[in-house]
């Protein structure tokens, strides 16, 4: 009966080990200084700067317009909005009508099959998934007006593909974001892919985010589905190994499969 725990326990070892090869999906923040937006060719939004409101800090975006494509030769440059993040949830310092500043959520880089509509924002969740964006994995959530048909995406990191600032919708198309040299997303101008990179969702079975697919993580997935309390580590969406937008013995099957090493 040792013998047989002993085997057991090195079998356990042996698998973790083997499944540690999969990286945790390491939440990439938006609110960065120095990080720019590029819409279209000559203009970009920049963070630049702190502001305080209400004891609470915020970073300045400003607005740049420029005479040239290499971002180079200034034309202009004004302030444009104020942002904070927290908790993965992006707000936006702006004016009313009235003149007065107000916070308000700008996007919440949770939402997913646990937290499927905001009403506060008047939008649902079409979908969401993980992928690779540059060489890192980020997650990517498809939201949808609750009363509109048209999908607008959003990255985490990076924000919303139209208008990154503009928590309802807006016709500013981001076609680049990046921190420094370093691009973080980038579109094709012809329109025929999403980024540069074939997008393919990341099913590789860690959901608990304790960097190895084991038990821990099969357990994770059947509390998901049974809608039972998570870790804050655990993520619902790596959860859904078969992409199909719900958490069922499908997808504990799944984790089962990729902790033996089955295909």
């Amino acid at each position: 009966m040792k013998d047989s725990k002993r085997h057991f326990f090195i079998l356990l070892f042996a698998l973790s080990a083997w499944a540690s090869a999969f990286a945790w999906h390491e939440y990439q923040p938006m609110v960065v200084e120095g990080r720019r937006w590029d819409i279209g060719v000559d203009r970009s939004y920049i963070i630049e700067g702190d502001t305080i409101f209400e004891g609470q800090t915020f970073k300045k975006v400003y607005d740049y317009d420029f005479m040239d494509d290499n971002h180079e030769q200034l034309y202009r440059k004004d302030y444009y909005c104020a942002v904070r993040e927290e908790d993965k949830k992006v707000y936006i310092l702006v004016d009313k009508m009235d003149g007065n500043p107000t916070v308000m959520l700008l996007c919440d880089f949770s939402w997913g099959l646990l937290n499927q509509s905001c009403e506060e924002l008047g939008i649902g969740v079409h979908s969401a998934f993980n992928t690779m964006i540059h060489g890192t994995e980020r997650r990517v959530i498809n939201t949808i007006p609750i009363f509109g048909e048209f999908l607008r995406p959003l990255i985490e990191g990076v924000g919303y593909l139209e208008a990154p600032f503009d928590p309802y919708y807006g016709t500013d198309i981001v076609s680049g974001c990046y921190d420094g040299s370093h691009t973080l997303y980038d579109i094709d101008f012809d329109g025929s892919s999403f980024t540069k990179e074939d997008i393919s969702p990341i099913t590789d079975g860690e959901v608990n985010g304790d960097g190895h697919v084991d038990i821990a993580d099969v357990n994770a997935v059947i509390n998901v589905m049974l809608g039972k309390p998570v870790g804050p580590r655990c993520d619902d969406v790596a959860a859904d190994m078969n992409l199909n937008g719900k958490i069922d013995i499908a997808d504990v099957n799944a984790v089962i499969n990729v902790m033996l090493g089955r295909e």
